[in-house]
């Protein structure tokens, strides 16, 4: 029974056979093999379906090409046919290949592409297909990379699917110019087995969650024991089945496989001459991307595939990073735009703070103020001024310690023992605060860090590789620098009281003087027997000055002048301590252990990189931290 339809080989419409057309089909076939349907739309016919439903059948009746039915590895990857129209005289040729997916590695690629089967005819029939395919199943450890899913709880899952595409030309003068594409079917629950779906999409209700927009089409595929018919009496089959009675009242131009080709076809070409129009902003899209992806090579640097071309690389970042560390850390801000990268200045501001905390919150016993002393002293209360002072809670820690020390020494003497226990009670808090000022420190070092090696290196991945490769130096600054504090604090607080420092004599000197005169300006207010001037002093119908007789009021009692001649003493050590331990901090450990030349911000430097990363015996050292990832790139 000859077909009912025009033969496959006659014009169909819409083909658009002409060189212009074809010049269209090629740009979009070379775009979809550099991958810029990821990025870009491009129009493709697709085959979809879950397994088994006959996706393979239908294929080899649109494309003529006896695809294997029952094949696995048909199924593992995706499938492009493509016919290409060539001019009158040309020959009929296939080839057989293999299109990376863009994501593989380059090994990959380079793999997948030179695969080729064993040579072929232009004549596709089912022994060749099936020929193929064999082959392909024995290559399948080429065409498939295993990656297994392992999750907790589960037994390991293997992914068998392939993502690049195995194509088939046939190219010739009696092709038509189409291409699609089988994508591997869904593996899904067993389907309810009634067939209302059926007729759903016969009538094609455009409210209907399965309306086509393009309708159906119904074709009659070979059973299996029609395998080996050939397609002319595939297609005299499938004309005696649509013709009986149960068809009629169906529309002929929607069953058979040459008229779905034919839609295919005129739906191909209407996305491509849709796609022809959007060409220019097609282009635009693409140098759009282009653009966007030369910046990020750009962020790459300059190739670093030889190992003199990696130590240059690392070499000039050294350099650059060391120009900007000595700017940042000698106070020439000059090129450096952000306030984090100004070193010198945040180091300065630290030690200021660390330096006002000692004396803040240093103490645990705050030192009297002339001032406090001088209001305790007014007062028509009966007490005597020991025992006015003695309320202050300092003072009257003082005078405790004392007592509960009292050893061989002469009254009004002091044991020695006393001043080194109040000493290490007032500086109880200067580790905590110590410590602090350090972890400050190191807070900032690392965030000028940060910031300068974002401007020397802009290549984010290597910058962490980077980061990483010196953080074990890094690491051993941060411990050195600990311990010479521990060291600092243990001399400050757990040594000997002593200090050669001219101003302690007269620090005390001037706090005893500040006392005296302090309550004698408060006593001149308050005390009508102090109001007779002689002399410009005021005094008690004496020829003494007023401050002799309020200092020789305070200091009679040798009770209470221990406890202010102690207190005094331990305030102007604790003055001269405290600039002393805040310059120390700032030489021996900051400046040696974070601003030094072995210290984070000045470690990384063009002698650095040549100890670490020069010549043969750094190689490998050397390609792992700058070596090129073709992945990335």
């Amino acid at each position: 029974m000859g077909s009912a339809y025009t033969d496959i080989k006659s014009p169909i419409g819409h083909d658009f056979g002409d060189e212009q057309t074809q010049a269209e089909l090629e740009l979009m076939d070379e775009l979809h093999k550099l991958g810029v349907s990821k990025y870009v739309n491009l129009p493709q016919l697709i085959v979809v379906g879950d397994q088994s439903v006959g996706k393979s059948s239908v294929l080899q009746a649109v494309t003529e090409i006896p695809f294997p039915t029952d094949d696995k590895m048909c199924t593992r990857f995706a499938k492009e046919i493509v016919h290409k129209r060539t001019s009158p005289n040309d020959t009929i040729s296939v080839t057989v290949e293999i299109i990376p997916d863009s994501s593989e590695t380059q090994e990959r690629k380079d793999l997948l592409s030179s695969w080729r089967p064993l040579a072929f005819g232009p004549t596709l029939d089912k022994k060749t297909m099936n020929s193929i395919f064999k082959q392909i199943a024995q290559a399948e450890s080429i065409f498939i990379e295993d990656h297994a899913d392992v999750r907790p709880g589960r037994r390991p899952k293997h992914n068998r699917l392939s993502s690049s595409v195995l194509r088939i030309t046939r190219r010739g003068p009696d092709e038509k110019n189409f291409a699609i594409v089988d994508i591997p079917g869904l593996i899904r629950g067993e389907r309810c087995q009634k067939h209302d779906w059926v007729f759903e999409l016969i009538n094609n209700d455009d409210q209907s969650p399965r309306y086509l927009k393009e309708r159906w089409y119904g074709l009659r595929n070979r059973a299996p024991v029609e395998a080996s018919n050939s397609d002319a009496e595939r297609d005299a089959i499938e004309d005696a089945f649509f013709s009986g009675d149960e068809w009629n009242r169906l529309n002929k131009k929607r069953l058979g496989r040459h008229h779905l080709r034919s839609n295919l076809i005129k739906m191909q070409n209407r996305h491509v001459k849709r796609s022809k129009r959007s060409i220019p902003s097609l282009l635009s899209e693409i140098k759009a991307k282009l653009v966007s992806c030369n910046n990020d090579i750009s962020k790459l640097g300059p190739p670093c595939n030889t190992n003199v071309e990696q130590f240059a690389l690392m070499n000039g970042i050294a350099r650059r990073y060391s120009r900007l560390v000595e700017n940042s850390l000698n106070g020439n801000y000059r090129g450096l735009i952000q306030p984090d990268t100004f070193a010198r200045k945040l180091i300065r501001d630290g030690l200021d703070k660390f330096n006002d905390t000692l004396q803040a919150e240093g103490p645990v016993k705050p030192f009297v103020t002339y001032t406090a002393e001088a209001k305790l002293i007014p007062g028509e209360d009966g007490m005597t001024w020991p025992e006015k002072l003695m309320k202050d809670s300092t003072y009257g820690w003082i005078r405790q310690v004392i007592e509960s020390f009292r050893g061989t020494e002469f009254p009004g003497d002091l044991n020695p023992l006393v001043i080194d226990f109040l000493w290490k009670k007032q500086t109880t808090g200067w580790k905590a605060i110590a410590e602090a000022a350090l972890a400050n420190a190191e807070s900032m070092v690392d965030r000028v860090n940060e910031v300068l090696f974002q401007s020397v290196c802009s290549d984010d991945d290597l910058r962490v590789k980077l980061r990483d490769w010196l953080h074990a130096d890094f690491q051993k600054a941060s411990n050195d620098a600990a311990r010479e504090l521990e060291r600092l604090i243990a001399d400050e607080i757990d040594g000997h009281l002593f200090t050669l420092h001219p101003h302690f004599t007269s620090i005390r000197m001037h706090r005893q003087q500040d006392r005296i005169n302090e309550v004698t300006s408060v006593l001149s207010k308050e005390k009508a027997w102090m109001n007779q001037q002689q002399g410009g002093a005021l005094i008690p119908n004496l020829s003494i000055s007023s401050d002799k007789i309020v200092g020789t009021e305070l200091y009679h009692d040798k009770e209470l002048a221990v406890v202010l001649n102690t207190h005094d003493s331990l305030e102007a050590y604790y003055e001269l301590a405290r600039y002393r331990f805040t310059d120390n901090v700032a030489l021996q450990v900051i400046e040696r252990h974070l601003l030094g030349s072995d210290g984070p911000l000045r470690l990384f430097s063009p002698q650095y990189v040549s100890e670490k990363l020069n010549g043969e015996r750094n190689e490998i050292a050397l390609n792992n931290l700058v070596g090129e990832h073709l992945n990335k790139a």
